[in-house]
C-alpha cells in the first residue's frame, strides 16, 4: 500500500531491519519507525550513521538502545522532512 505525502515521497512497509538495511545502504533515503527494539535498529542506526545519515527518536533526540520509534535518514534534509511529518501528526509522545 502506497501513500503520497508529498510529490516526491512514496511510503513502502518493508520488514523493519530490511527498511534500515535500505536506508543504512543508500536504497531508501529514509523511514519512519514505530514501536521497535534496539535489535531491529542498532546496528543499521550505528551504519547509517557512519555513512553520513541521521538517526533520530521523534522529538529529534539522539536513538539510544532504550529507543522504541526512530527517523533514519541519509540526508539532513529528508531527517528534517520526516521530523516535521512526526510533529506535524503529534507523534512526537510515541516512545
Amino acid at each position: 500500500q502506497e501513500l503520497a505525502l508529498a510529490e516526491w515521497v512514496t511510503t513502502i512497509s518493508f520488514e523493519t531491519s530490511l527498511d534500515f538495511a535500505y536506508v543504512s545502504t543508500g536504497q531508501v533515503d529514509g523511514i519512519i519507525t514505530i514501536n521497535i527494539y534496539a535489535w531491529d535498529f542498532a546496528a543499521a542506526c550505528f551504519l547509517a550513521e557512519r555513512a553520513g545519515g541521521i538517526a533520530t527518536n521523534f522529538d529529534g533526540s539522539p536513538w539510544t538502545l532504550k529507543s522504541r520509534s526512530v527517523i533514519m535518514a541519509s540526508t539532513k534534509e529528508t531527517h528534517s522532512f520526516l521530523l516535521n511529518l512526526v510533529k506535524k501528526h503529534s507523534l512526537s509522545s510515541v516512545k
